[in-house]
């Protein structure tokens, strides 16, 4: 099934809606079949290769974020690592 999600942002106005309705307001039965829906997508979309598994774990929160304080003395940029544990 399609769902269309809307993000608004700016002055005063901020929400987010699932086919029309504030995301707060949605059942947790509601919640758990769109999820169903997205999660469907999700693996179709990685079938034909639209996203791949990266995309995929950086949808989650990081464990952990180090980077390099120094730069590089050949190039001047700096390293950095991003940690997931799932």
């Amino acid at each position: 099934m399609k769902h269309k999600f809307v993000k608004t942002e700016g002055c005063t106005a901020y929400g987010f809606t699932v086919d029309g309705e504030p995301i707060d307001d949605l059942s947790k039965d509601k919640q758990y079949e769109i999820l169903d829906d997205l999660m469907e997508k999700i693996w179709l979309a990685f079938e034909k290769e639209d996203i791949g598994l990266q995309d995929i774990v950086e949808m989650f929160e990081c464990d952990d974020h180090k980077y390099d304080k120094e730069p590089c003395d050949q190039c001047g940029d700096t390293v950095s690592w991003t940690t997931w544990e799932i």
